[in-house]
């Protein structure tokens, strides 16, 4: 995969990181969801060079 795919997880994580000081949003099933995925989106391109 490409640099930005990483980028572009880690800066979702951190926008949640930052949220989560304003905000209880960790207990939602939804969004801790989308947050797992987009935490394993980087390691999809790892896959890819074995």
């Amino acid at each position: 995969m490409d640099r930005w795919v990483v980028l572009a997880s880690l800066s979702a994580v951190i926008a949640f990181l930052a949220g989560g000081l304003f905000e209880t949003n960790f207990y939602d099933s939804e969004v801790v969801m989308l947050t797992y995925f987009l935490m394993a989106l980087p390691f999809i391109s790892l896959s890819d060079r074995i």
